[in-house]
């Protein structure tokens, strides 16, 4: 795996535990302000990019800057997925991509999507939280007590799961699978005909 960090602009609740929960040795994006937030994550700012209304430019100290127009049809977070993706990573962890503007959020999220559609793998990493969009399923690693929520983003989906309290056989999800709890230290969920956000939360 191509492994590749970006930070966007919004709110990172836990630095600790995002620290934590991140590749340090990864390909580092920053988005604008999501430069703030290298230094406080041990992270190496490898590329920085945006606009810079919401930071000021004359603060970046690194070399590799690309400056936009404030005038685009994309955002700030949206141009670094895109460069990701042209640079060839295959695995792309959004860090700072929650909080803050519910509609930057919410695109954010959108984003892995995206991330999926062009065949790489895409998961949002805020503290104890992590996210990923899926078709299939995931095996996902944690303890026993753990939450892990399913939001489908589509009707007629089948879903199986293993290693959750409450059990699915290819059955359809109800309108969502809000916290479901691990039973073990591994959880996963397989989904027929079904797209889906798979929600990873840490107890």
């Amino acid at each position: 795996m191509k492994k590749c960090n970006i930070l966007c602009g919004g709110v990172v609740e836990d630095i600790a535990q995002t620290a934590a929960r991140i590749d340090k040795e990864a390909y580092t994006i920053c988005a604008d302000s999501g430069y703030a937030y290298a230094a406080k994550l041990g992270l190496r700012a490898d590329a920085v990019l945006g606009d810079f209304d919401s930071y000021a430019l004359e603060q970046v100290q690194e070399k590799n800057v690309t400056v936009f127009p404030a005038r685009k049809d994309y955002t700030d977070s949206e141009i670094a997925v895109m460069y990701a993706l042209e640079q060839g990573y295959t695995d792309i962890t959004l860090i700072g991509a929650l909080g803050g503007r519910i509609d930057h959020a919410l695109g954010n999220v959108h984003l892995l999507r995206y991330i999926a559609q062009a065949g790489v793998q895409g998961s949002i990493v805020d503290g104890a939280t992590q996210m990923w969009y899926e078709t299939k399923g995931r095996c996902v690693q944690g303890k026993p007590g753990d939450i892990l929520s399913v939001i489908p983003l589509s009707q007629n989906g089948s879903y199986t799961t293993r290693g959750l309290e409450y059990a699915l056989t290819a059955q359809p999800m109800p309108l969502t699978g809000i916290s479901n709890v691990f039973t073990a230290y591994e959880a996963e969920i397989t989904a027929q005909n079904a797209t889906f956000l798979l929600i990873h939360i840490i107890q």
